[in-house]
This record gives structure tokens, sequence and C-alpha cells, in this order.
């Protein structure tokens, strides 16, 4: 796998088992993203229940193309004492989009998982803004995941 962004705080994406198509990755972790925002883990563990309730499905760059499925989803601390969400997910090798998603995996291009989710109950994003060593943060909060994609960036 490529070594990724060498900002990022916690490990790209992960191949554990080649032959089975399985890997690992950080979903998320408790740190500002590049688009300023912050996910307080504690925030999306309902969501991620739920999510894993109807099949935790894993898609291809936004497209909504069920390209795999989330095996596991489990809080951990990063290797930087972090709070985030570990995962194992598996690309599927019966048909041609899955294909091309592990083949983009395993290739030189970096990739990471986006994660994606909503407020429960607001119309927009429920959220609080800060400023954290001078920079503007946007805490979002009471999140329902409804997208995990395997992207050729990550946020984080």
């Amino acid at each position: 796998m490529p070594k990724g962004n060498p900002d990022n705080p916690f490990p790209e994406l992960k191949v554990m088992n080649p032959d089975k198509r399985v890997f690992s990755f950080w979903l998320t972790a408790d740190v500002r993203d590049k688009a300023g925002q912050r996910i307080p883990v504690g925030e999306i563990y309902p969501g991620l229940l739920d999510y894993l309730d109807r099949g935790g499905p894993i898609h291809d760059n936004h497209t909504y193309k069920h390209v795999g499925k989330t095996l596991v989803l489990m809080p951990a601390k990063t290797r930087e004492g972090l709070d985030g969400v570990f995962g194992v997910g598996k690309i599927f090798d019966d048909n041609t989009v899955a294909d091309e998603t592990w083949e983009r995996m395993t290739g030189n291009d970096p990739n990471g998982i986006f994660y994606d989710a909503v407020s429960v109950g607001a119309k927009w994003l429920d959220h609080d803004f800060v400023f954290n060593k001078n920079q503007p943060e946007e805490i979002l909060k009471k999140l329902e995941t409804f997208d995990i994609s395997v992207t050729q960036r990550g946020e984080n």
C-alpha cells in the first residue's frame, strides 16, 4: 500500500489479507480535518452500530457503487493517543468496479476512507465553532453515518 499523506496522524489503508481483499483503516479520529471539522468520536458510536446493522456498505469514491462491506468498527487509540474508530473492511471480487477499486487501493495512488454523516434530528449539521491553536474548528455532533467510501484522498 502507498504511504499516503505524511501529515496524517494515523495510517492509511493497510492490506491484511490480499487473497480475501481484507484491509484495515482508520475511519476517523478526534482531530481537525482539512475542511476544518472535528468529530468527537463519542458523537458517532450510535450511528456506526446502525450502519453496521444495515450491512456496513463500502462505496467507490462517493459513487454509491457498492464495492465492499465493513466487517468491524471499534473504538481505539491512534499511535498518537487520539480517540479514534478503527475498522476492517472487505472489497468484493465479483464485479468490475470492485476490481478497479481494489487495484486502485493496492496501487501507487494514496487512498483513504471518507466518512459522511448527518446530524440526528437536525435540518443542518448540529455543530459548535471553537478556536484551537488560533485555527477555527467546526465541532460536529449527534451524527448518523450514511456513507463510507474508498477515495483517492481522505479528509485527514
